[in-house]
């Protein structure tokens, strides 16, 4: 029997697949997006996967794709500054791909889900609308409990009163010390305070 991809379907679940991937990775790495880069990747991880369609593709230029995909994906929503965040974010996004592949693989098998499709390195669930908005209800609303709880566990001995002066001004705040934190200058190569 062949299988009917319905393209909003496909567009749709990699828009969503897209997001949170993106959103574990900023988990996993403590860094933040950018809003607007963040749409733009996630539009473009679902417009993406129209790379179905081609039929026959030759397997260097799929693995090409998803490798400079993965790289303008993990650039245009964290938008490092520097080539070791670059490196970072995109290493860092791939290695949640993989995960989540192996994830969605053992779903698969365990469950004999017969609607999950692998073509063209891209993921098709041949699921309803209707469960798709439950799905990302669901996944949205276990991301908000892991970030409370994740939150809850900083360390009360991790947080300082902070005063910075500039020009005779001066601005007080609450600064996390943040032990996994390697950010250098460019230029100098000393620490670096990120202020929002």
């Amino acid at each position: 029997m062949q299988t009917v991809i319905y393209a909003d379907v496909l567009v749709a679940v990699n828009i969503f697949v897209t997001y949170i991937l993106l959103v574990c990775t900023r988990l996993i790495l403590k860094c933040d997006t950018n809003k607007w880069g963040l749409i733009i990747s996630v539009l473009f991880g679902g417009f993406s996967s129209l790379i179905v369609f081609w039929q026959n593709i030759p397997l260097f230029i799929s693995i090409l794709f998803k490798v400079f995909g993965t790289i303008a994906i993990s650039f245009v929503a964290f938008l490092p500054r520097t080539k070791k965040m670059i490196f970072k974010t995109a290493l860092g996004f791939l290695i949640v791909n993989i995960i989540f592949g192996g994830f969605i693989y053992l779903i698969e098998i365990t469950f004999k889900i017969n609607s999950i499709y692998y073509i063209n390195g891209v993921v098709y669930f041949d699921i309803s609308v209707l469960f798709l908005v439950a799905m990302t209800l669901i996944c949205y609303g276990i991301l908000l409990i892991t970030d409370y709880f994740l939150k809850r566990r900083t360390s009360l001995n991790t947080l300082y009163k902070a005063t910075l002066y500039f020009k005779g001004e001066s601005v007080s705040m609450t600064a996390l010390y943040d032990t996994g934190n390697h950010l250098t200058d460019g230029i100098e190569g000393k620490p670096v305070v990120i202020v929002d």
